[in-house]
């Protein structure tokens, strides 16, 4: 998806509705924090340095721009290459005419669900210190968010010196390609036909990316974590 300007406004006005129109500078603010002080200080990371050796390659196939996956377009592409397997990332709701154009839809989501569903899951669960979910989850797609029935979960770990947005991304990333390339090997050829898991004990809920606010509380947390422990060990 290529996101129109007005459509991306629209996007903006609703979630602002929602959770407050300060909440669009805060992102804003986290975003250039993260550029100029974050990226830095996550060099040392090997995620993301891994990640990095990736960034800006072009893909080795074809490619259908639209802006939405639910244009006629993207049905008329899929019942006619007639896929096995349609993975999603980051797209927007997808309705149930573009869901039965193909066998499988499934997505890569960073969190744990139905813990952490929306944006930034893996975020959302250092910040609540749940560290025993904090991880990504690879599941059926249906016309929900992240609702779907799940079929494999990888925890990742979390390190309060280190850690970071910028690194916790990286984490992501790695830990989805894994997960969804061990699943594939397991369950060919009968991928519709795989397993699904129960899901973890817990209440559900909807996250939104966060913004300078609360990741400034984040990096407090963080220090008293790491006194804390370092307390312990002496």
């Amino acid at each position: 998806e290529r996101l129109t300007r007005r459509q991306r406004m629209q996007m903006l006005i609703r979630r602002a509705r929602r959770i407050g129109w300060l909440h669009p500078f805060d992102r804003l603010l986290l975003a250039l924090y993260s550029r100029f002080f974050l990226r830095r200080r996550a060099a040392a990371c090997p995620e993301v340095a891994k990640v990095q050796t990736f960034a800006g390659k072009p893909y080795d196939c074809p490619t259908l721009d639209v802006t939405s996956v639910n244009q006629p377009e993207v049905v008329q592409l899929l019942r006619t290459i007639q896929p096995e397997l349609v993975v999603v990332l980051g797209t927007s709701i997808i309705h149930k005419a573009v869901l039965e154009s193909a066998a499988l839809f499934v997505n890569l989501h960073a969190g744990i669900t139905p813990l952490y569903r929306g944006a930034h899951g893996c975020f959302w669960a250092a910040f609540r210190r749940d560290f025993s979910n904090l991880g990504v989850t690879l599941h059926v797609v249906d016309t929900g968010i992240d609702t779907g029935a799940i079929l494999r979960q990888t925890r990742i770990d979390f390190d309060p010196q280190r850690d970071n947005f910028v690194t916790l991304l990286a984490k992501a990333h790695l830990a989805a390609a894994t997960t969804i390339q061990s699943w594939i090997r397991d369950n060919s050829p009968d991928l519709a036909g795989a397993e699904r898991i129960a899901a973890p004990h817990g209440p559900s809920r909807l996250y939104y990316s966060p913004g300078l606010r609360d990741y400034l509380r984040f990096e407090r947390s963080n220090r008293a974590l790491t006194r804390t422990a370092a307390s312990k060990a002496a």
